[in-house]
């Protein structure tokens, strides 16, 4: 998410809206490493539930991450779709945890019918590795290699929890 941050916050400016669980020196240290101005030139806001009620209409939110409840796994799909309906010309992008080796997040299907976009990461062998998967792509762009997007996965060095470099990529 941070470096979704990294990537976006200079075109988005103060229509940037972060919502985390991360205190806030953690938060310093990853933007500092990140060569994100402290403080940032966008909104933050430490924040674990009812993100509907905070989110803006018009901005790039960016919540980090929403929880699901172990009771009640299934109300996952409530909690995202009260977010997507807030949204007019804004965008909403929401970070769930995950078992290892699993596509779907806790809350499994439940958590993969509205979005429009849906990435898996999964920590790699070795020390700061990972693999991204694309699980759902609406309208998946068509590559000219006719590669199948969602057989498609990036490999990546993670370094400080937050730089992702891309090592290789390829299909399963």
């Amino acid at each position: 998410m941070l470096k979704t941050i990294q990537l976006n916050y200079q075109t988005w400016g103060d229509k940037l809206y972060y919502f985390c669980s991360e205190g806030q020196q953690d938060l310093k240290e990853k933007f500092e490493w990140l060569r994100i101005p402290v403080p940032p030139p966008f909104h933050t806001y430490r924040r674990l539930t009812a993100f509907q009620d905070v989110i803006m209409p018009d901005g790039f939110n960016i919540i980090d991450y929403l929880r699901v409840k172990s009771e009640a796994m299934y109300a996952i799909q409530d909690d995202i779709l009260a977010i997507m309906e807030k949204l007019s010309s804004g965008i909403a992008l929401i970070a769930l945890q995950k078992p290892p080796g699993r596509d779907l997040a806790y809350g499994g299907m439940f958590t993969s019918f509205d979005p429009t976009f849906y990435i898996s990461i999964d920590k790699m062998d070795g020390i700061g590795k990972a693999k991204i998967k694309f699980v759902k792509v609406k309208k998946p762009k068509q590559t000219e290699d006719k590669i199948d997007i969602y057989r498609r996965y990036i490999e990546c060095s993670i370094s400080h929890g937050a730089d992702m470099q891309k090592l290789t990529e390829g299909t399963e």
